[in-house]
């Protein structure tokens, strides 16, 4: 700006003393390292990327434990024995699964007041699996039945109530 102003050409400051003499090009690696390196990058993205695309592509694992449905005979006696209410508890947000003798579920999250906040229906069939009996619902989920009192659903603990 000083020179725009005065018309006096300045030099230009570049940072450096004496510019960097330009020499023979120094030993270093040599071309084909550098052409190796640059294959084993574009290979290892293309392998992560196929990696990605299986993992991404593949179907859905089976988290279900190992079951097998009950008879018609015992399963009717199932689904009467704990044909019922169940809640987590009553405040909002709480949960309250009921089961109907036909098979028939509505999972009912409370709101204030305990009103109906999200209701979702479902039907379920009764099962055994290696340490339990439970009802498996037709969205692939299980409904482990602890006692004739208790359920579990997802992780969390329903207790019978009365109508």
């Amino acid at each position: 700006m000083v020179a725009a102003i005065t018309g006096v050409e300045l030099e230009i400051d570049t940072g450096f003393d004496n510019p960097p003499a330009r020499g023979p090009r120094s030993p270093g690696r040599p071309r084909w390292w550098r052409v190796a390196l640059g294959a084993a990058l574009v290979a290892a993205i293309v392998g992560l990327n196929t990696f990605n695309f299986y993992l991404a592509k593949r179907p859905p694992g089976n988290f279900l434990p190992e079951y097998r449905l009950l008879a018609p005979e015992p399963a009717d006696r199932l689904l009467t024995e704990m044909a019922g209410a169940y809640e987590t508890g009553g405040e909002p947000g709480d949960r309250r699964l009921q089961i109907g003798r036909n098979g028939g579920v509505q999972w009912i999250q409370f709101g204030p007041g305990r009103a109906v906040a999200t209701q979702r229906d479902f039907a379920v069939q009764p099962v055994t699996t290696a340490d339990s009996q439970g009802l498996l619902t037709d969205r692939q989920t299980l409904i482990q039945i602890k006692d004739s009192q208790t359920l579990i659903y997802f992780g969390d603990r329903f207790a019978r109530v009365t109508q």
